[in-house]
């Protein structure tokens, strides 16, 4: 029984380890949390999001390096929205409040 469960709890990493998206090269030094999203057709994404105020400042210095592709405000809320590779980034602040969320391009 306990050999059975050994092996249950190992194919139960591996199949974890397969399904999981490696986090851009540019995250490496940051602090993050990784979430798993759903778009309006259902479909599941990972997405790293970027709350913590330094960590946020030094992404902030990362992604002001990358070309602009868009910005935009709604409700108060700064939006800037660029792309590294297969990544998607969306910088968004506001009085009190700024986060990061990373997510790969399809």
């Amino acid at each position: 029984m306990i050999m059975k469960n050994k092996i249950l709890a190992l194919l139960l990493v591996v199949a974890v380890q397969l399904g999981a998206t490696e986090p851009p090269k540019f995250l490496n030094g940051i602090n993050y949390t990784i979430e798993q999203l759903t778009t309006e057709d259902g479909e599941g994404f990972t997405c790293y999001t970027i709350r913590n105020k330094e960590d946020w400042k030094k992404m902030n210095e990362r992604f002001n390096r990358m070309g602009r592709i868009h910005s935009f405000v709604q409700d108060g809320i700064v939006f800037g929205w660029k792309r590294s590779g297969d990544w998607e980034i969306l910088r968004s602040w506001a009085w009190g409040f700024r986060q990061f969320r990373i997510y790969e391009f399809e």
